[in-house]
């Protein structure tokens, strides 16, 4: 069968003839002959209508749109045609049927699940038929973003960056931090800059359109690492002996650090650098131990311990005061120069001498029992780190004991002697105060007495009920100048 076309190059019709042709004056046509079967004489610019004899009767057109055009998947869109020419009543045939509510109604809901061309099909009363077509394009939210790009060891107060490869049909991005971070930079696109804070949190990425959001995110884990905060005051001696060994302390709210320590250039770190604890071995010079904790996010302020390095003291100086001694004599300084270092004063007296003042201090006054004996007055200075080497002086300590006024300007007279309960001593001269000392054979001092207001004829009148019966030495003295006498008690 041959089908022949004419085609007007006027109206840009094409007529459509099976086995006879009209004439058509004063007009310009493309004349196309096909062979082939009676389809191909009812094709018409995408409209079709045939009769029942296959020859066009009418001008027969049908119109097929939607309402949206493009959807997101799951939802619908409203089919329609219209139609001209025709008579009625008209016949509708929407297909694909598989997705279509009902496809015999011009009007319609589709629900397609992929981009689907949607074709109709309406024929009249005369059995003339007219096609067309309409596409529904379907979109989806996107797939799932892939791995997200950057760091996840971060330090607190960090700025960075974080990207994922652009996802297909992926029209926006949705990021987020869990524990929030402080700001997000660039939210929407596929690269953001991250303002961390002090908490460790996970990234989070949903990639979007305008169908939604893919559910799937892409995830990355991150950890915060914080800048080392204040240490603890250092703990360890402040003060310590020149080559001596001492230990350091301190510690830090955030883990891990490393510690630095410094200490004077004498001083050696034996061994805990880069930990909280440090073993020394000082030198001789006194300064600061000094610490602070570091890690990749920087440093902390600096934590100072000022110590002291403390030497022996230098050897002690001469010793001055008297070398010969009356036994009985009492109240006598002796000293030396202020030693070097020396933090207190050890002395030591010959036997049956007695320090009545100044013990621990570089002066002492020293009271000679009347059975003192010749022999060596020593000292030395301390401190927390020992002992100087000594200073020595020999007293010579004398019996000076009997009547004997060359040392006073008054006489003295004691009696009775031998004494049992009460004993008188007389003081004739011009002293008007002197001090009386009553001392055992042990050295001990048993009596004591100042004398005051003392006139030309003086009585003091003792009570020996106390006493024991034994020897004893009566002294008066007033500063360097002394009478001694031996009583006995029965």
């Amino acid at each position: 069968m041959l089908c022949l076309y004419l085609v007007n190059l006027v109206n840009i019709q094409l007529k459509s003839i099976a086995m006879k042709v009209s004439p058509f004056i004063g007009l310009f046509f493309l004349i196309l002959i096909f062979s082939g079967g009676p389809a191909w004489c009812n094709l018409y610019a995408g409209h079709t209508t045939t009769g029942s004899e296959g020859i066009q009767r009418n001008n027969f057109i049908a119109n097929a749109s939607a309402a949206p055009s493009v959807i997101c998947q799951g939802l619908m869109t409203l089919l329609s045609v219209t139609t001209q020419g025709g008579t009625p009543p008209f016949v509708y045939a929407w297909t694909p049927v598989s997705s279509i509510i009902n496809p015999t109604l011009p009007n319609t809901f589709a629900n397609p699940i992929e981009t689907t061309l949607y074709r109709i099909t309406v024929t009249d009363n005369n059995n003339n038929m007219a096609t067309d077509s309409v596409l529904i394009t379907v979109n989806q939210a996107p797939s799932s973003p892939g791995p997200i790009a950057g760091n996840m060891r971060v330090c607190e107060g960090d700025t960075r960056n974080y990207s994922i490869v652009e996802v297909a049909g992926g029209m926006y991005y949705s990021w987020s931090v869990s524990p929030p971070a402080d700001s997000i930079i660039g939210n929407g696109t596929c690269n953001v800059d991250i303002i961390w804070g002090n908490k460790s949190g996970v990234v989070q990425v949903l990639a979007g359109n305008d169908c939604g959001n893919n559910p799937i995110p892409s995830l990355l884990s991150v950890v915060v690492k914080p800048t080392p905060t204040s240490l603890s005051p250092i703990n360890g001696p402040g003060l310590i002996c020149n080559g001596n060994n001492a230990t350091f302390y301190t510690s830090s709210a955030v883990s891990p650090v490393s510690f630095q320590w410094s200490v004077p250039p004498d001083a050696i770190i034996q061994s805990g650098q880069g930990t909280d604890t440090i073993y020394v071995t000082w030198g001789t010079s006194s300064g600061n131990v000094t610490a602070y904790a570091v890690n990749d996010c920087g440093e902390s302020p600096a934590v100072v311990k000022w110590v002291e390095a403390r030497a022996i003291p230098l050897p002690a100086g001469e010793i001055t005061g008297k070398d010969t001694v009356c036994q009985g004599t009492e109240s006598l300084v002796y000293s030396i120069s202020p030693i070097n270092g020396a933090t207190h004063y050890v002395w030591t007296t010959p036997a049956g001498v007695e320090i009545i003042a100044g013990m621990g201090t570089n002066e002492v006054t020293l009271q000679f029992g009347a059975s003192a004996y010749t022999g060596n007055l020593t000292v030395k200075g301390g401190n927390d780190c020992g002992y100087s080497i000594q200073s020595v002086k020999s007293i010579k300590i004398k019996n000076c004991t009997g009547i004997d006024h060359k040392g006073l300007e008054s006489t003295v007279k004691i009696y009775p002697n031998p004494a049992d309960n009460e004993l008188t001593i007389r003081i004739i001269g011009t002293e008007r105060q002197l001090h009386l000392l009553v001392v055992n054979s042990n050295g001990e001092v048993i009596y004591s007495d100042n004398l005051f207001d003392i006139g030309i004829n003086f009585i003091k009148k003792v009570d020996l009920s106390r006493f024991s019966k034994g020897v004893y030495l009566f002294r008066l003295s007033k500063n360097d100048r002394g009478y001694t006498e031996k009583v006995i008690v029965k």
